[in-house]
């Protein structure tokens, strides 16, 4: 949960535009673009069926209501799944996409 800092609404939960508003400065001091809320829940959501949540646990926590909204993740896990299978086929490893710790750590 977000908490306003602002005088008008201290202390109160940061609604959504609040929440946009927070990650769109975050990311534009990143030097990124095109970076939304909704990217965060994309990535939990998808980053928890990769390490093999159940999906119903999974479509619960990231508050999905609807099944055919979410089947967008799973669908995501299989292609990843998929892709890595190729390339293992071919003989070569699939790079996965570095963790913040570990771009960090490379400085």
């Amino acid at each position: 949960m977000f908490v306003s800092h602002s005088p008008k609404t201290l202390g109160q939960r940061l609604g959504y535009q609040g929440i946009y508003y927070m990650v769109k400065d975050l990311a534009k001091a990143a030097g990124l673009e095109n970076v939304h809320p909704h990217s965060g829940r994309h990535t939990f959501a998808s980053q928890l069926l990769e390490n093999g949540m159940d999906a119903f646990l999974a479509m619960k926590l990231t508050r999905h209501r609807s099944i055919q909204a979410f089947k967008t993740y799973t669908h995501e896990g299989q292609y990843q799944a998929a892709k890595a299978d190729y390339w293992k086929k071919q003989g070569e490893e699939v790079r996965s996409a570095m963790s913040l710790e570990e771009i960090l750590k490379r400085g």
